[in-house]
């Protein structure tokens, strides 16, 4: 059996399959993994650890976190893995954590990934440990070539990597100068450090010299992470989930995102006619998407019970009890086509804008801070170099297994401190996530504070029908469109991937600018029967002004045996003659 990475849009085979955002090299790694007798785990986990070390932890990093779910193809079973940052005990006032702007030691939080890879390993790896990081060590002692993409990143970020002396060692050549595009980076320390976690385990990190290293760097940049934070970190497993049935399809995910689809059949969404071409149909599948805006959910707040009952006390009762029970939905879906759900969207918009305008200056600065022009938006092949903030990877192995991850920094790339550890990048999350973190509370999990634990999987037949992983302002809406039209609509990742897919604006209280007149836009007649029954939507031909971003990578063990993989990059500046370099894929062959 032959496996090889490629590049692109798609590919299929029928034995084992890797997908991710980015690196097609990492990709490459995780294929290696499948052929040299490993699992969907070692060959997602591999594919993630690559990925660090191929971007010099700038989006992604060994000090980061992940979440991952997996498809136990035996035992017909869904697992789900919190390997998301936990708050430091000490942390016990986060909304006073300095914002995006203002370098502090209080915006790190105790890292997971390494934890959650050694036990995702643990359980469900075949191949030996050390071998999931020999990638990733040959790719950290030898070099690589810095990508165009990447340099832009460096030159955009050169403040923060040369603000410490570890970071200047990594980046600078020989002349004192940055490097730049088409020059060797190698990172000689990372490769030790990647030596001592091959040898003794995640608890290198988190017991032994490199978290000592950590916690004495981070508290003299004023944080509150102490040993003692280091050493409890545990991930989290949450065992055998329970699937929602939705149509002919199984779903497993957060209770929140099921809910949605529970929604979307009573809508009758499909047979209004696809989103694509009905602006019914489209206004109601946003609606329900942005319940999360109302009730709270991924990355956002929502309103209190207390605020609701002002308005809708019988949906306030309900919702106190389980949230999620069909009572629940019905009385839920009942209240959405009623004006007192307007009242409630209102004032979760107001109360959104409030929450905006405490960090309007750290989301200014950090739009400046990686401000590009409209000609550098155009994807090229160099564009599946290009750091985002977070990376998915989705693997099959022969046995039907499929491991599903989504694994960042959830930070600015590189973060804002400068800090490297044994040439590991540390960022400082907290800085955006201060409401996340008081949630959670000292101690807790920003996954769980987030809603966010494990990726979204459907099953149908006793084998994952598709699982995916995403990344970018959209990338959550653009995975749940991929879902609807799965699961709702029938249709195959191909088909799915060739219809329009709407998007979310950086400012979620502005109009979606969404592009029409080109390849993948949607028809502007659409657009406008959506905007004339409430969905906020301009129709937009000006591609500059255009709501874009948001990538994600699907895998599907379809019925007919065969493995697929296919991605999708919802940029409004993508010409789909392009999209084949911008993202990286394996296939058996």
């Amino acid at each position: 059996m032959d496996l090889v990475a490629v590049a692109g849009m798609k590919t299929s085979g029928p034995a084992g399959i890797v997908t991710s955002i980015s690196v097609p090299a990492a990709v490459h790694a995780g294929v290696k993994a499948l052929q040299a007798g490993g699992s969907a785990m070692d060959a997602a986990l591999t594919t993630a650890l690559t990925q660090n070390a191929l971007f010099a932890g700038g989006p992604f990093s060994y000090a980061g976190h992940f979440s991952l779910s997996y498809f136990d193809a035996a035992a017909g079973k869904v697992h789900a893995l919190d390997a998301t940052y936990a708050v430091p005990a000490a942390e016990n006032d986060a909304m006073s954590i300095p914002p995006y702007g203002t370098p502090h030691g209080r915006g790190v939080l105790v890292p997971g990934f390494m934890a959650g890879v050694e036990a995702a390993h643990a359980r469900f790896g075949k191949l030996p440990f050390f071998e999931l990081l020999q990638p990733s060590i040959y790719f950290a002692e030898e070099g690589f070539e810095i990508s165009t993409a990447m340099a832009t990143v460096m030159d955009q970020r050169s403040e923060v990597l040369l603000r410490r002396p570890e970071g200047r060692e990594i980046f600078l050549a020989g002349d004192g100068s940055l490097l730049g595009g088409g020059e060797r980076l190698a990172q000689p320390e990372l490769a030790a450090l990647l030596k001592n976690v091959a040898a003794d385990g995640a608890a290198y990190m988190y017991t032994g010299p490199w978290a000592e290293k950590f916690v004495e760097a981070v508290r003299a940049e004023g944080g509150r992470i102490t040993m003692e934070d280091m050493r409890s970190y545990r991930p989290r497993w949450h065992d055998d989930l329970p699937g929602a049935g939705v149509a002919s399809h199984t779903l497993f995910g957060w209770p929140a995102y099921q809910r949605k689809f529970h929604l979307m059949e009573r809508a009758g969404l499909d047979r209004m006619g696809h989103y694509a071409q009905s602006g019914e149909a489209l206004y109601w599948m946003m609606k329900i998407y942005r319940l999360d805006e109302v009730l709270g959910g991924f990355q956002t707040n929502g309103l209190d019970l207390a605020e609701i009952a002002g308005v809708a006390p019988e949906l306030a009762r309900v919702l106190a009890g389980d949230p999620y029970s069909d009572e629940a939905t019905a009385l839920l879906w009942e209240t959405m086509r009623q004006p007192a759900w307007g009242e409630l969207e209102a004032l979760a918009r107001a109360k959104r804008a409030e929450e905006l305008a405490k960090v309007a200056e750290s989301i200014e600065k950090l739009s400046k801070d990686f401000r590009r022009d409209v000609e550098e938006d155009r994807v090229t092949e160099d564009e599946a170099d290009r750091p985002g903030h977070t990376a998915g990877v989705v693997a099959i192995d022969a046995d039907g297994n499929m491991a599903a991850l989504t694994h960042s920094v959830t930070s600015a790339v590189w973060g804002e401190l400068g800090i490297f550890i044994d040439g590991v990048s540390v960022t400082d999350p907290a800085s955006f996530l201060q409401q996340a973190v008081a949630a959670a509370g000292p101690g807790g999990r920003i996954g769980a504070s987030l809603g966010f634990v494990g990726m979204p999987l459907a099953v149908q037949d006793g084998r994952v029908d598709l699982g995916c992983g995403s990344a970018g302002i959209s990338g959550q809406l653009n995975m749940f469109q991929m879902h609807v039209d799965r699961i709702l609509y029938g249709l195959s990742g191909m088909e799915s991937i060739g219809k329009p897919k709407f998007h979310d604006e950086w400012n979620p209280l502005k109009p979606v600018h969404e592009p029409v007149g080109g390849p993948g836009h949607f028809r502007r007649e659409v657009l406008l029967e959506a905007q004339a029954l409430g969905l906020d939507v301009v129709p937009e031909e000006e591609l500059a002004r255009a709501a874009h971003g948001g990538v994600v990578n699907c895998a599907a063990h379809e019925a007919d045996g065969i493995r697929r993989g296919f991605n999708f990059l919802g940029t409004a500046h993508a010409n789909p003659s392009t999209q084949l370099g911008a993202l990286g894929l394996a296939q058996a062959e």
